[in-house]
């Protein structure tokens, strides 16, 4: 299975590294003729992907690299890479009627094999030899040759699934700058549009298993992540606002409170605090009910407040009745008083 993932692999990468937009061949200016793909998928989407494509990549990886290995190894692009003398002959575009089929074909190919890679498919891994190595050899690419440090077998690749990313993916992080040229790790860091080049720890990479949503892949929403704890612990890195942002531990549920304790999001870390009606015992730590003053265990000692609710509410009794009251509530009960006048001022109007 590798040889054929490397042919697919160099396929999908003549594109991904060389080729501009075909949906705007007739349009000029640096917007419409300069590769970018490296950086990320066509923008705007490919609303309409190659029906072969999808057809045989949602029944699976295995289907997907069949359907575009059978195109990839007679193609023109790959003429030279395993010397078929066929294609040579053929039109750049060869096996396809058009440049813009091809487009749409690689493209789709393209979400597919990057879908699959960040779900680590057991059958993208590739551990051979150096992941663009015969890349040149396309005809996409007329000999330019493309360098990325972490192409090279034995000296930077730490998984089985590199070679499938500088493949079939975008690089959200380093080359953006540089034509996709990543020649070492200085340069990477050092890459003017490295979205972590600002932070004190500068690498940058992409968030593996968090870029499951095939949408959201093409339409260029990818989930990388920079070193925020550099900065400051308990921040995260936000890809959607570019910038380290607080972690909040409770939402997350990496944290446990104990009894009676709930967690609360503080500034780069967060409180385990009692529930509300419970109050923290200072020495202890545990959390206590606490003791709530109930009205009916609270009496009067003094009269007086008594007779002042009295008036207010004969004062309320005049404003509503326009009658001014005389005598006094009867045991008190001014409540009754309110309520007969209310009935009175109803029956009035």
């Amino acid at each position: 299975m590798e040889d054929e993932l490397k042919i697919i692999g160099l396929f999908v990468a003549a594109h991904k590294y060389f080729e501009k937009d075909q949906r705007y061949s007739f349009m000029t200016g640096k917007q419409y003729e300069n590769p970018k793909f490296f950086k990320h998928f066509p923008l705007p989407r490919l609303r309409k992907m190659h029906h072969a494509v999808e057809a045989a990549c949602e029944r699976g990886p295995i289907k997907c690299i069949e359907e575009v290995y059978s195109k990839a190894k007679i193609s023109k692009s790959m003429a030279n890479v395993h010397f078929d003398h066929k294609s040579r002959s053929m039109p750049s575009h060869y096996p396809f009627e058009s440049h813009l089929e091809l487009f749409r074909y690689r493209v789709t190919a393209s979400y597919y094999l990057c879908w699959y890679a960040d779900q680590q498919t057991e059958v993208l891994a590739y551990t051979s030899e150096h992941c663009l190595k015969d890349l040149p050899r396309t005809a996409e690419a007329s000999e330019k040759k493309i360098t990325d440090f972490r192409a090279i077998l034995g000296k930077t690749i730490h998984s089985p699934f590199t070679c499938a990313f500088l493949w079939f993916c975008p690089d959200p992080c380093y080359g953006k700058a540089n034509g996709g040229n990543v020649p070492d790790k200085k340069s990477a860091f050092g890459d003017s549009k490295n979205p972590c080049k600002r932070l004190k720890e500068k690498s940058c990479s992409w968030q593996v298993g968090q870029n499951s949503n095939l949408e959201d892949l093409k339409r260029n929403k990818f989930n990388y992540t920079c070193n925020c704890t550099s900065v400051r612990l308990g921040l995260k890195w936000s890809s959607l606002y570019r910038m380290c942002i607080d972690r909040d531990e409770c939402y997350e549920g990496t944290v446990t409170c104990p009894l009676r304790k709930i967690c609360r999001n503080t500034i780069g870390s967060y409180r385990c605090m009692c529930r509300r009606g419970y109050t923290e015992n200072l020495l202890t730590g545990k959390c206590t009910k606490s003791q709530i003053i109930r009205a009916s265990d609270f009496t009067m000692s003094d009269e007086r407040p008594k007779q002042k609710k009295a008036r207010t509410l004969a004062k309320i009794v005049d404003f509503l009745t326009g009658v001014r009251s005389i005598g006094t509530c009867v045991h008190g009960n001014c409540l009754a008083v309110v309520i007969c006048a209310l009935s009175t001022l109803i029956i009035l109007h």
